[in-house]
């Protein structure tokens, strides 16, 4: 899953593009509108209550675009439409474990593809393409440990 800030118009308006569809968003203090509705949000330092639904998170700015964990998987965040295109390289969001490389060099991939899985603390993570691309360079093995900011693999 992809997401992408299309445009932010002032402090409180902004569109969201998640996958192929694009969100209305509001912000004006705890208030939250999502196309014209207002749903209920919380958010703490490592948490979000959405409706009632519980969404841990971490967020690894490092790099661009930058990575967000929500329940374990792995989300690929960027601001604007054409920016994530000049990824070059995809880097471990985290300590852990190459479970499974779903690609090989000189794959032809699309945005949103799983091309790695990752097992960190006992959890499978989808590391996944934020671009459409071909894979230049692989810099990891099955079974490999991998410390975060770890170059995993590299695009043409």
């Amino acid at each position: 899953m992809t997401f992408s800030e299309i445009y932010q118009n002032g402090d409180s308006m902004t569109k969201i593009k998640v996958n192929e569809t694009i969100y209305d968003i509001e912000i004006i203090g705890d208030k939250v509108t999502v196309d014209g509705k207002e749903i209920e949000v919380k958010v703490n330092e490592d948490k979000m209550i959405i409706k009632g639904n519980t969404f841990n998170i971490d967020f690894i700015e490092e790099g661009y675009p930058s990575i967000m964990i929500i329940n374990g998987m792995v989300y690929v965040v960027s601001k604007g439409n054409l920016d994530y295109l000049s990824v070059n390289e995809i880097k471990a969001p985290m300590h852990g474990k190459i479970v499974n490389i779903l690609v090989n060099e000189g794959d032809q991939v699309n945005n949103g593809q799983v091309l790695i899985v990752l097992e960190a603390m006992k959890m499978e993570n989808q590391i996944k393409s934020p671009r459409k691309g071909t894979i230049k360079n692989i810099k990891i093995v099955n079974d490999q440990s991998v410390k975060i900011g770890d170059t995993l693999l590299t695009f043409e």
